[in-house]
This record gives structure tokens, C-alpha cells and sequence, in this order.
């Protein structure tokens, strides 16, 4: 089983240290889930990139955070979740910026069609009220990992600390063995997860730049800078985190479940069965 998928924590990302993201991954070019759009992680991972003023829904600095980019991260942190609970691919549909209601709902019932206990046992407002509260959650899960690598990356390169593209495929080549040691490996485990190899690359990067920063930084020190580049974070309305400078306390997202509470009620919507009882609140969160 893959390891769980986490930012290492002295790069925190404010909230998004203690999100129990799981089972990182990627995709690679040219394979099922890839892309080659402004959802890039590498243009997230800090280069320049065109971007229209409507698409920016945040800045750190000067780098933009396109809505593009978080539609993207919506999906993937999503499809690592599911996965990681149920071996299987997170329904296609559900989560999209702008959303999409109608599509995910029919995304939803479509599942609870092929439920092995033969009929859905939600109704379709039920459904799509669980729709809303996907798209609000993601959206602002997706957000904030977008915010916060670039505010890592940026701190470390303020402290004179960067890795090169070489330095990264390198650990990468030299990590991936056990988890896929082959093409066909990587692909199958990149497509299971919606990721794309950028995605890979990212939270590679990620690893080595809080390697040297914990070598550099005493936490306290980490933590003033992080409060520094939240001062310099701006974000729209509707894309408000606590990594913003807009935050104003209280939760970013008007749902108290987690991700990963979400994704066990969507399994739950299409195999009758639960993994995590308590967590699932009911099983579909009535």
C-alpha cells in the first residue's frame, strides 16, 4: 500500500500540515490523467506562468494560483483519498470549479444505482446537497495546498535553498522502486490516483526543500517567516484560507467533515459498506 500523502511538516502550509491527505502520487505526460494545462504543479511549484486576471484566485506574492490549478488539485487530492479507502477510481464528475451540480449528480446516482443493496437510499436532494459540500470542501482543500507549497517554496528560496529539476528526478527515480518499479506500474498507480507526474514531482520537491530548511530553520524561525508570506497572500472571495491574509479566523469551509470523511460516504454511496463507521457519520452523513 502507498504511503500516506503529506507535505512534510516543517513545510506545514498553515492548515494544511494536519489534513489527512492520503497516498501521494502522480501521472505521467502522455498517460491517463496527465496535463500539460495551467493546472501544472510546476507552474504552481513557483515558474512563471500566463494567466488571465479572471483565472487568478490567489496570489503568494507575485505568483498567481489559478482557479484552473485548483480545479485540478480538487480532483487529485480527491482520487488519492478514494483510492487509498477503496482501490478504485474516485467517480468521475462529482468535483469541478466552477462546479458542476448537474453532472454530479448524476455522477452520485449513477453509483448508488450499482449499490449491491439494489436500490439508492438517498434521495436526489440528498445527493446533490452531498454534492455542494464536496465541491465546497475540495475546493478549499485544494486551495490551500496550492497556497501553501508556494509559500514553502518561496521561503526556502528566500533562505538561499533550492533544488534543481536534475536534484528532484533523481530522489524521484531513486524512491519509486518499491512503489512502481516499472512504466506500467507508474501508470496504473498514477491513473488509480488522478495524478499527474508534475503532481509526483511537486511533493518531491516539497521533501527535499523541507530537508534543508529543517538542517537551516529552528521551527520558531520557520513559523515567523510562514506568517510573513501570509501577509504577502492575497485571495478572492470564495477562495479565502487560513494561509490568506483575508482569513479572519474560524473554518475556511462551511463543512466541519474532513476530505477523507467525505470520500468514505461517496464509497458508501456505491457499495453499501463503510470502512470507517464513525467516520462516515452514518454512512452518507445525514
Amino acid at each position: 500500500m502507498a504511503r500516506p500523502f503529506r507535505i512534510p511538516v516543517l513545510f506545514g502550509v498553515t492548515a494544511l500540515a494536519a489534513v489527512t491527505l492520503v497516498a501521494c502520487g502522480a501521472g505521467n505526460k502522455g498517460t491517463a490523467g496527465s496535463s500539460n494545462s495551467a493546472a501544472s504543479t510546476q507552474d504552481t511549484a513557483g515558474q512563471t506562468q500566463s494567466a488571465s486576471i479572471s483565472e487568478v484566485v490567489a496570489r503568494v506574492g507575485d505568483a498567481p494560483i489559478t482557479r484552473a490549478q485548483v480545479n485540478h488539485w480538487m480532483t487529485a487530492l480527491a482520487g488519492s483519498i478514494y483510492y487509498f479507502i477503496s482501490h478504485e477510481l474516485v467517480p468521475e464528475g462529482m468535483l469541478s470549479d466552477p462546479p458542476n451540480y448537474p453532472r454530479c449528480l448524476a455522477s452520485l446516482e449513477a453509483a448508488a444505482a450499482h449499490s449491491p443493496l439494489g436500490h439508492a437510499r438517498e434521495s436526489a436532494v440528498e445527493l446533490l446537497a452531498k454534492c455542494r459540500e464536496l465541491n465546497q470542501v475540495l475546493k478549499s482543500e485544494a486551495t490551500s495546498y496550492l497556497i501553501g507549497a508556494q509559500q514553502a517554496i518561496q521561503i526556502a528560496q528566500q533562505e538561499g535553498i533550492t533544488v534543481t529539476p536534475a536534484e528532484v528526478q533523481q530522489f524521484f527515480q531513486q524512491s519509486r522502486t518499491q512503489e512502481y518499479p516499472t512504466e506500467a506500474a507508474l501508470r496504473e498507480y498514477l491513473k488509480g490516483r488522478r495524478h499527474t507526474l508534475d503532481d509526483r514531482l511537486l511533493e518531491v520537491k516539497l521533501e527535499l526543500l523541507g530537508q534543508e530548511v529543517y538542517k537551516k530553520l529552528k521551527p520558531h524561525a520557520y513559523t515567523a517567516l510562514l506568517h510573513q508570506y501570509v501577509a504577502k497572500t492575497t485571495c478572492q472571495p470564495g477562495y479565502i484560507v487560513e494561509a490568506c491574509r483575508q482569513y479572519r479566523g474560524g473554518s475556511a469551509s462551511p463543512s466541519t467533515r474532513s476530505p477523507s470523511t467525505l470520500m468514505e460516504q461517496v464509497l458508501a454511496i456505491g457499495t453499501g459498506v463503510c470502512s470507517d463507521l464513525a467516520g462516515c457519520a452514518r454512512q452518507v452523513g445525514k
